[in-house]
């Protein structure tokens, strides 16, 4: 996430979590950059919808689920704007945003979205297992 954060800047990067969950807890198995296809993508970012239909079967082929999304936020923390929420759908996901400055991906933070039931952020931690 932070190599494709950094490759992408100055623009916004994007892409999907693939992984397990088990009761509350998520683990990330695949990380898949996407195309961000957003007119303003220097401050947000868009999933290619070709991108995202393409990590949905990906998952299903690999019994995995999407367990997230990632996107970065370039000269700016890795805080969730209100656009940031007013756009993210899938509940019980997490969103990660990776904060890059100066063309350097540094602090990355992860929000859950919608639990007890609320469209809203939570902050949480994540595990990004190795390749198998």
């Amino acid at each position: 996430m932070k190599a494709h954060a950094e490759l992408a800047y100055p623009l916004e990067c994007c892409g999907v979590l693939l992984g397990r969950t088990q009761a509350e807890d998520a683990d990330v198995i695949r990380v898949l950059p996407c195309m961000n296809t957003s007119a303003t993508p220097k401050n947000h970012y868009e999933i290619a919808p070709q991108d995202l239909i393409g990590a949905q079967k990906l998952a299903r082929d690999a019994t995995l689920v999407v367990v997230g999304f990632y996107h970065s936020h370039p000269e700016h923390e890795a805080v969730w704007s209100q656009r940031d929420l007013n756009e993210a759908h899938w509940m019980g996901c997490r969103y990660v945003i990776v904060s890059v400055m100066t063309g350097k991906a540094s602090e990355c933070s992860v929000f859950r979205l919608g639990q007890n039931g609320e469209k809203s952020f939570a902050q949480e931690k994540l595990r990004v297992l190795p390749i198998q």
